[in-house]
């Protein structure tokens, strides 16, 4: 049974109204014809403005993240609805654009349209509070935002000419299309890469990372823009790892093919590096063999410091792909990662897939009784005084040594292992016993010792140590029984 078009057109009318935005682009994969009509309503509602990428209600990260991903099609859609509805419903990004139409003087119908799709091209906005920009009612609260922020930033009391960021706009924009000749023209003129455009959020440096083809690439090596560039905000950024995270091989290539003279390849290798540690931080395999082949130095130095990366994120199939590619030594240390694996898992990876990558790294020959010379204890000893049960009885069972009191080149002794597990009350004595830990040793001139089995007192022995019935006690002078805690007699 086939509804009439007018009843289909009020179904979808009053979904949008209703619906959230999760179902409602899922409705749109059913034909084109929902596809092109849905988003038309959404157009006509304030949804997209207020639910789809309000930093207010999804917070900035994920605010940002939505509006770079949404589809590209359906963004210029969106820009340049919100252009057309300009007389009736005016926003600050509507304003800028009708403000550039204005500088351009009188265009015919094609030469303005052709005008729109550039300036469409130029805008980004995935910095700071970008939905301003697009919501009518928020014109007044960005221009508040824009005197604060900006001019804390960029120390600019107003915006710069709409000339000025117009051909920023349209260098982004011959970027974006890979048109060479008109890039060579605005940069003839003078246009600077590292320009922000402040009207579009765009700077086209940005975009030659993102968007630009080889041929612009190897024009901007030429003219010596570099690889690295500052955002203005005291923030700098590397373009090869822009390019990196967008997956733009023909970038990616370009700059490693020309980047040769004498003094840029030292830049190119150490941006290469940057470029792999962020790829294992966010689990692309395939970008980080891409720059591991294309590696001419030590390749054992990056794959070394993408492991480090990749486990401060827990990425537990990257660490297992770099092991196999293997090529580095596993007690390797840079000057960035001293930490070492071990170290870096314990002190430095995410608390929700530590155990999972340190039991890693043991199953693929790290050593457990690995150090570093800015600690001086064992990672045991560090394990226990955190309270970290699993990951010590991990690190226990893979043969980390359970009488070590400090790291080998430590100068700072901690309280030996049982003690630690003792003092947090964790069920690890037996097992400490069983892999050859001292039960009678000397701590701080005491004499402690390891006792397992039934207590008779257990209750007086609320921490110490549980499991079978064990515990640690210290002999004081007069060799009476005294708790590691408390110092009471037991």
């Amino acid at each position: 049974m086939r509804l009439p078009w007018e009843l289909v057109q009020q179904i979808l009318e009053c979904a949008v109204e209703i619906l959230p935005l999760s179902d409602l682009f899922q409705t749109r994969l059913i034909c084109t014809t929902f596809s092109d009509e849905i988003f038309t309503l959404l157009l006509s509602t304030p949804r997209l403005d207020d639910e789809a990428w309000s930093c207010t209600r999804l917070g900035r990260d994920e605010a940002v993240r939505r509006w770079t991903t949404f589809p590209d099609r359906l963004k210029r859609q969106y820009l340049y609805h919100k252009i057309q509805q300009h007389t009736y419903s005016p926003c600050v990004y509507s304003e800028f654009v009708h403000e550039a139409l204005d500088s351009q003087g009188q265009l015919s119908p094609n030469k303005r349209e052709e005008f729109i799709s550039q300036m469409i091209d130029a805008t980004w906005w995935s910095h700071y509070q970008f939905n301003l920009v697009f919501c009518t009612d928020k014109r007044d609260q960005w221009k508040k935002w824009y005197e604060t922020h900006l001019y804390t930033y960029y120390m600019a009391r107003r915006l710069p000419p709409i000339a000025a960021d117009v051909r920023v706009a349209l260098l982004c924009s011959a970027i974006r299309r890979n048109d060479t000749v008109t890039a060579q023209k605005l940069l003839n003129e003078k246009v600077g890469m590292d320009e922000f455009c402040y009207r579009f959020g765009a700077m086209p440096i940005d975009f030659a990372a993102k968007w630009g083809g080889r041929e612009i690439i190897a024009m901007l090596i030429k003219k010596g823009k570099p690889i690295e560039y500052d955002m203005g905000d005291w923030h700098s950024k590397c373009a090869f790892t822009l390019a990196a995270r967008n997956r733009n091989f023909d970038a990616l290539e370009s700059y490693i093919e020309h980047c040769k003279p004498p003094g840029t390849y030292c830049s190119v290798s150490t941006a290469m590096i940057k470029a792999a540690k962020t790829m294992a931080r966010i689990g692309d395999i395939e970008m980080l063999d891409f720059l591991g082949e294309r590696y001419n130095r030590d390749t054992s130095i990056l794959r070394y410091e993408a492991l480090i990366a990749a486990i401060k994120s827990g990425q537990l199939s990257t660490i297992q792909h770099i092991f196999n590619l293997g090529e580095f030594d596993l007690d390797m240390r840079t000057e960035s990662s001293f930490k070492g694996l071990l170290f870096s898992a314990i002190y430095d990876s995410e608390p929700d897939p530590r155990f999972a990558v340190v039991k890693l790294l043991l199953e693929n020959g790290v050593d457990p009784n690995q150090s570093f010379p800015g600690v001086g204890v064992t990672a045991l000893q560090r394990t226990l005084y955190r309270g970290d049960g699993e990951i010590a009885k991990l690190l226990i069972e893979y043969g980390a040594d359970v009488n070590a009191t400090r790291a080998p080149a430590g100068n700072k002794e901690l309280a030996p292992p049982v003690i630690l597990a003792a003092r947090r009350g964790l069920p690890l004595i037996p097992l400490m016993v069983e892999k050859g830990a001292y039960t009678r040793f000397t701590w701080r001139r005491k004499q402690c010792v390891v006792k397992i089995g039934d207590l008779t007192h257990r209750e007086h022995l609320p921490r110490a140590g549980m499991g079978g019935g064990s515990k640690v006690v210290i002999l004081d002078n007069s060799r009476r029984m005294r708790h590691p805690l408390t110092g009471t007699n037991v």
